[in-house]
């Protein structure tokens, strides 16, 4: 079953996630959960523990906090990849905070939910450009 969500909806996660982060912001600003010093230092920390370079060909890979599988994100070209990897990583460690990211941009955005499991596939102009399975 494939579903879009509202704009209402996507507000209240961010909401959601920006208080189970203690980072209310009256603006509801996403951006918020990023300026917590507490956030900031996890960030660092993950930064430097994780190596920030994509391995040569990689079309994706899967993010794991312990052993418990948090995500999979899987692009259609190795060069697209490599350059959203440090960004990838960033948002796993935020996500690994007890947090919810969300990206804006072009194209159109298919969201599938089955059981405990949820995947969306942003697609632009005919051609899938990023895939993600949580």
């Amino acid at each position: 079953m494939l579903e879009k969500e509202g704009q209402g909806r996507i507000w209240a996660e961010v909401d959601r996630y920006a208080r189970s982060a203690a980072a209310p912001s009256p603006t509801a600003s996403y951006q918020a959960i990023y300026d917590k010093p507490e956030v900031k230092a996890h960030l660092s920390e993950a930064e430097q523990a994780l190596d920030h370079r994509a391995a040569p060909d990689a079309l994706g890979a899967a993010a794991f906090v312990a052993d418990v599988l948090v995500g999979v994100d899987l692009f259609g070209e190795p060069a697209l990849f490599g350059r959203q990897w440090p960004k990838l990583l960033r948002a796993q460690a935020v996500e690994a905070y007890r947090t919810l990211r969300t990206n804006a941009g072009v194209g159109q955005l298919f969201e599938c939910r089955l059981d405990a499991h949820r995947g969306a596939a942003l697609v632009y102009d005919g051609r899938m450009m990023h895939a993600a399975i949580l």
